[in-house]
């Protein structure tokens, strides 16, 4: 089979693959970002605002989760229209 063929046929699995390590990838970088609160660069925003600092959090969580999400729906999609196919019989 080559290789053109194998991604085709695990094409959900590799979508959801891709969104997993996006995700995870995505939450170290965050975790980071909260560790990183007292660094002199920021002069510790977080004493200084810390409603500044939780929004940098959330945007970057909703960042995460958001390059995520399209993956992981193209995955979903692929899946729910090769079980209609095969349903149908017109499946490979």
């Amino acid at each position: 089979m080559s290789f053109y063929r194998w991604c085709m046929r695990f094409g959900a699995a590799i979508l959801f693959a891709i969104a997993m390590v996006q995700l995870v990838l995505g939450l170290i970088g965050v975790f980071q970002l909260i560790g990183s609160s007292e660094t002199p660069l920021n002069h510790n925003m977080a004493s200084v605002d810390p409603s500044y600092h939780l929004l940098m959090v959330l945007q970057a969580l909703l960042a995460v989760f958001a390059s995520a999400a399209l993956p992981f729906f193209g995955a979903l999609l692929i899946e729910r229209l090769d079980r209609w196919l095969a349903v149908k019989g017109r499946a490979e």
